[in-house]
């Protein structure tokens, strides 16, 4: 299940103990069968994880998330990182290798085309592909 999987890494990236996790929404036995896919959660303890984990909710019904999991969260994560930090060159390697490996069909399809175009005007210096890409 990749709800308790996006769960687990979610709550160790932001350094939370299951016990900081669970506390007042359910027992630390139930969040661990959760994050181990032993256990299924309910939307309702979804919400309740993600608000204290200060996660939007929309992670976790995300059609592309749902289908490739948390691998796909770290990669944009990846991706973001890359942006930020102008690191065109390395950004538009891992841009080519993602669009072989996934198929996107939300906002991270339209986020990938954008940082290509990005990628294309910035190394390239070519505008007119990068507008054709946006359009």
């Amino acid at each position: 299940m990749y709800e308790g999987e996006l769960i687990r890494y979610l709550r160790k990236e932001r350094n939370i103990s299951q016990e900081g996790l669970a506390d007042g929404i359910c027992s630390i036995r139930h969040l661990s069968n959760i994050e181990s896919g032993k256990s299924t959660v309910s939307y309702d303890l979804v919400l309740k994880f993600f608000h204290r984990l200060g996660t939007d909710v929309n992670l976790i019904v995300n059609k592309d998330i749902q289908q490739y999991g948390v691998e796909l969260y770290k990669k944009f994560k990846e991706l973001n990182t890359l942006f930020y930090q102008w690191e065109y060159d390395k950004l538009y390697e891992l841009l080519l290798s993602f669009e072989s490996k996934y198929i996107l069909e939300t906002y991270y399809r339209k986020k990938i085309m954008y940082y290509k175009a990005v990628c294309i005007h910035e190394l390239f210096h070519d505008s007119t592909l990068a507008k054709a890409l946006l359009l």
